[in-house]
């Protein structure tokens, strides 16, 4: 059972603290004293975390705790959220989502239908990330950073994330963690450190697992939004077993995902294990123009995913007579996906958006200079 999954790992006096500092959670107050060791009571307080995203207005941010005489005092903070406007949001999504597929839907239809609406509606908050990740390397969080840390935090919670369609991973995640327990699927939100392709940059990153047909498989909408480049939903992490998602993370709790027959790209045939057969396929959509993106996964022996591009030019390099053009290619641990197309308007339309989006990331970082000048 995914559900309550944190909960689960803990010995008996750690559930006991589970119990009081969700109360004390649901309650709003404050802070909560229980009977554990400052190492035990910080555990106790992901358990509650992870399992809970309905706490929408605590996001979880910092661990703040006092010890004194055998006790642990762990303090909360929080954000000013309307419940009522949240939970008649939630309910209408979800009742948009059950318009969408069959009645009777099974458990992988209805983990599709989610991630499908999560992926096509949510932006990701780029700037607030950044600032978490600043806030927290720092060995001395200056006071005027955590301040304006818990303004945003807003975006860490599934609360911020549904009534302002925009967000970071860990509202993300909480979010669609709502949704599946909506419809009563198995899911649980995981902890994971990343690795950027291309680059050593690593970080923090939070998915989730999910139960199909008895069987755990990852999923991480984050990694799969629409974008303007790629004006679509990709499916890289869609229901996968751990084999693949280790290529790009580390997972702080085991989880043994091991069927490779559920996701997106095995069930419509769009995984392919040797050169010949991915060249095939593509040979087969650009001469049929069987429409405007591609997105499948090569698990063959070409060694790296540069390789992998240089062959998809390679192949599709016949097709630029056509009036066809390769825009927006994006090849990462095996996935590929890129707009095809001989539409020069949405071309023009696309580089337009993604100027305008520089533009704006550029002078956010400009005021963030100035911002630093002045404290500095």
């Amino acid at each position: 059972m995914l559900r309550n999954f944190y909960h689960n790992q803990l010995n008996e006096q750690g559930k006991e603290a589970y119990r009081q500092m969700y109360a004390a959670l649901r309650r709003g107050q404050m802070e909560c004293s229980v009977s554990v060791s400052q190492e035990q009571a910080r555990e106790v307080w992901k358990a509650v975390v992870f399992d809970h995203p309905e706490l929408i207005s605590y996001a979880g941010l910092f661990f703040f705790a006092r010890v004194s005489a055998g006790t642990v005092r762990v303090l909360f903070d929080y954000a000013d959220v309307d419940r009522a406007a949240f939970e008649e949001k939630l309910q209408s999504l979800v009742e948009d989502i059950n318009q969408k597929v069959p009645r009777n839907a099974d458990e992988y239809t209805l983990i599709k239908a989610i991630f499908d609406r999560l992926a096509s509606m949510v932006e990701y908050e780029d700037d607030v990330l950044d600032l978490f990740f600043e806030c927290m390397g720092q060995e001395i969080r200056e006071p005027e950073d955590v301040a304006l840390l818990a303004e945003h935090a807003i975006s860490f919670t599934p609360y911020g994330v549904l009534m302002r369609g925009k967000g970071v991973c860990q509202g993300i995640a909480k979010l669609f963690k709502c949704l599946c327990d909506s419809f009563s699927l198995e899911c649980a939100v995981v902890l994971a450190d990343y690795t950027k392709y291309g680059s050593t940059e690593t970080g923090n990153h939070m998915l989730n697992v999910v139960e199909v047909d008895g069987e755990r498989l990852f999923v991480d909408v984050t990694n799969c939004l629409k974008s303007t480049a790629l004006p679509f939903v990709r499916y890289d992490y869609f229901l996968m077993p751990t084999r693949v998602m280790e290529k790009s993370f580390s997972f702080f709790t085991a989880f043994e995902c091991l069927d490779e027959s559920k996701s997106y790209f095995a069930r419509n045939g769009l995984w392919f294990k040797t050169k010949k057969e991915m060249e095939n396929y593509l040979t087969s959509y650009l001469t049929h123009r069987k429409g405007q993106h591609l997105n499948f996964r090569y698990d063959g022996d070409l060694l790296d995913d540069r390789q992998l591009e240089d062959f998809f030019v390679e192949v599709c390099g016949d097709y630029a007579s056509h009036g066809w053009e390769m825009r927006f290619w994006q090849v990462e641990s095996g996935c590929c996906a890129g707009l095809l197309t001989d539409d020069e308007r949405l071309l023009d339309a696309i580089d337009k958006k993604l100027k305008k989006e520089r533009d704006e990331k550029k002078y956010k970082r400009f005021l963030k200079r100035e911002d630093n000048h002045e404290r500095n």
